[in-house]
């Protein structure tokens, strides 16, 4: 249904739409994995030195989404910002 809608919205053939949902959805499907990925680590460098690996959220993140690329663009920004913690404002 999404690529009929981008079709009949932006003018793309059906096989350049259904590319475009199909990438926007390997993003999602990545930021679905995020929290078991990014939980951060600890590395005991020497015996007094340890080295930690920390996740942070940014605060508000921006997208600002070109015309010819309705879905694909705002899922590489809007699942993994929002899983990370932060806001995301888009600007279609």
């Amino acid at each position: 249904e999404l690529a009929e809608l981008i079709v009949k919205e932006n003018g793309k053939n059906m096989t350049e739409a259904l590319a475009d949902v199909a990438k926007g959805n390997e993003t999602v499907e990545y930021a679905c994995s995020l929290p078991q990925l990014a939980q951060g680590r600890s590395l005991k460098v020497s015996s007094a030195v340890t080295c930690t690996d920390r996740r942070d959220p940014l605060g508000v993140v921006g997208c600002i989404v070109p015309f010819n690329f309705p879905f694909m663009v705002p899922m590489w920004t809007l699942p993994i910002a929002l899983v990370m913690g932060n806001t995301v404002v888009v600007k279609p």
